[in-house]
């Protein structure tokens, strides 16, 4: 279980496979088992993959504070340069594809491609978050069976919904709870990840921090000009962000999942596969056609070049 000490707490990450490196980014209350199986195995196959805890999730350190985007993109800036990697794609799903596309912001030599799955940017879609998605009023009910009720016109319903969903879970009353037919976090596996979000919320400076811009202004988001893979379902409640993406990256790849929300590349994750194959597929032919034709531009896997050839370009 590697960790990078930093700051006074501990980064938790793994890596696997050979060729350009991917960095996978998982949202709010998750952690980087989100990625397994099937998404991890399948990149691993012609890629180098960095998975990571984000700060105050999984195996990782919870600081009191730090939790933006901007600090995070931070974090996997240390993370790069611990690992000795120049250039890699960042995949991020949620809050995840924030951090991202904040690192493409500030850093934008380290970033080979950006992939936002279901990301919302608080610049490009500052109101309403859940009670837009469809399943809203579904899960509203389904709680209202255990005697939940939720404000739905406070501004933080999110992360009240959240804190309320792993409240749920620690007291077993999703042991009768009859699921829905979509992802709710927290329903299914062991206690821990909602003792750590209980933890997270309560004792940390982390929903202001998730509240915050911070690097991803309108005016910051349009400098970005690597390619971006803005993948979102078609039910989900983050479309208004996809739709101004489009309309403000020079080089912005829209596509729609349909009849799947928020959680898409959990359940549908060949799906997912399918269209961020082939990006990061055109992606590293293009960087391969930039650098020197002298070097082995297609290494065999497990040769020491697959890592150098995409990702540190000849000078």
């Amino acid at each position: 279980m590697p960790k990078l000490q930093r700051n006074g707490f501990a980064l938790h990450y793994q890596v696997m496979g050979n060729g350009p490196s991917v960095v996978l980014l998982h949202g709010l209350t998750g952690n980087l088992a989100f990625w397994y199986p099937t998404i991890v195995m399948r990149l691993i196959a012609d890629h180098e993959v960095i998975l990571v805890d984000l700060r105050g999730h999984g195996y990782s350190g919870m600081p009191p504070t730090g939790y933006t985007t901007a600090d995070m993109a931070d974090d996997l800036e240390v993370l790069l340069d611990h690992l000795g990697v120049e250039r890699a794609h960042l995949i991020g799903h949620s809050y995840g594809g924030a951090v991202a596309l904040n690192c493409a912001v500030q850093s934008p030599q380290r970033v080979l491609s950006v992939t936002m799955a279901d990301s919302r940017i608080r610049s490009l879609q500052p109101a309403r978050g859940v009670r837009d998605s469809v399943h809203w009023l579904m899960l509203r009910d389904k709680l209202a069976e255990l005697g939940i009720s939720l404000d739905e016109e406070n501004e933080d319903l999110d992360f009240i919904l959240l804190e309320q969903l792993a409240r749920c879970r620690i007291e077993g009353l999703f042991e009768n709870f009859a699921p829905p037919p979509f992802y709710v976090p927290f329903l299914s596996g062991n206690n821990r990840p909602a003792e750590l979000w209980l933890r997270l919320v309560r004792g940390t400076t982390a929903i202001e921090d998730f509240k915050a811009v911070s690097d991803l202004t309108t005016e910051a988001i349009r400098t970005v000009s690597q390619p971006v893979l803005a993948i979102y379902g078609g039910l989900s409640h983050c479309l208004p962000t996809q739709h101004a993406l489009t309309g403000m990256l020079s080089d912005c790849t829209a596509t729609i999942i349909e009849g799947v929300g928020h959680f898409h590349p959990l359940i549908r994750p060949e799906t997912f596969l399918e269209h961020v194959c082939l990006f990061l597929a055109r992606i590293n032919v293009q960087t391969a056609a930039e650098l020197s034709p002298e070097r082995d531009l297609y290494p065999l896997p497990g040769r020491p070049e697959s890592r150098s050839a995409l990702n540190n370009p000849v000078n």
